[in-house]
């Protein structure tokens, strides 16, 4: 299969150590940066018409590899929207309990409270914001004037609110067809604030059973991330991500690109 990566990512991304695995695998694959608002990539990648290629970056190259008639490209589908999750999986989501409604008519009383784009694609990244916070950003997203992170954010975008929920640690786990991959803890609530951590070893036979559970009931796709809650004295799902867009945390890249090599 032959690999395209992203290289002109935002901090946070782990193209550098998927690129690593990727050549400790001997796995043909180009480097490629994404022209700002185009489908045009610098180099452009020499890969054959029958060739299998499979992409990581960003959740622009799904356009890219949808134009190009690349196989598999990018593992996204119409399951990878909040409802889909809700209807499959009732009250194990986090935020079984949101609101469905356009971002301009978030009427939720809580606050603070949380809100997320129903789709995932990244139109912004799920927060945490007071009643006066969203109030100013309503306003901005209204007349125009919000940053650069909320470009892809309109009145009109779907989003699923709820009330704050305190969470103790999160998980990430890569996951194909019924199966887990690799996973990562990446986050720790300690002395009432949220810390990231890394170079901790993974390791909750407890969780890992629930997520087991869960993706031998219902899964997105072939290729998917979960990221998984643990609140008190349960599990709760958070959200599913694209395989080919998901930061790795402590997650072991070989395993990554391997399963994917597995599936085709």
């Amino acid at each position: 299969m032959h690999w395209i990566l992203q290289l002109d990512l935002e901090a946070g991304h782990a193209e550098e150590a998927m690129l690593d695995a990727i050549k400790d695998l001997s796995l043909p694959h180009t480097c490629v940066k994404v022209v700002p608002f185009s489908h045009e990539l610098i180099p452009e990648p020499k890969v054959d018409p029958e060739d299998q290629v499979v992409c990581y970056g960003g959740i622009g190259l799904k356009s890219i590899a949808a134009e190009r008639n690349w196989n598999p490209g990018i593992y996204l589908n119409e399951n990878f929207v909040f409802e889909r999750w809700l209807e499959n999986w009732g009250d194990r989501i986090l935020n079984a309990d949101s609101i469905v409604t356009q971002f301009d008519s978030i009427t939720l009383q809580s606050d603070p409270f949380f809100v997320r784009p129903c789709a995932t694609d990244k139109t912004f990244t799920g927060v945490v914001v007071t009643q006066a916070e969203y109030a100013v950003w309503r306003e901005e997203i209204n007349q125009g004037t919000t940053s650069q992170f909320y470009q892809g954010l309109t009145p009109d975008t779907l989003v699923a609110s709820a009330p704050y929920k305190k969470i103790d640690r999160e998980c990430r786990f890569f996951c194909v067809d019924d199966r887990i991959v690799t996973a990562s803890f990446y986050r720790s609530r300690f002395e009432h604030k949220y810390i990231a951590f890394y170079g901790t070893p993974w390791y909750d036979a407890a969780m890992e059973r629930y997520v087991l559970e869960h993706i031998r009931k219902w899964h997105p796709d072939r290729a998917y991330v979960l990221d998984v809650a643990q609140c008190e004295n349960e599990y709760k799902i958070i959200e599913v991500n694209c395989y080919n867009s998901s930061g790795l945390y402590e997650c072991d890249p070989i395993k990554v690109v391997e399963a994917i090599e597995e599936i085709g």
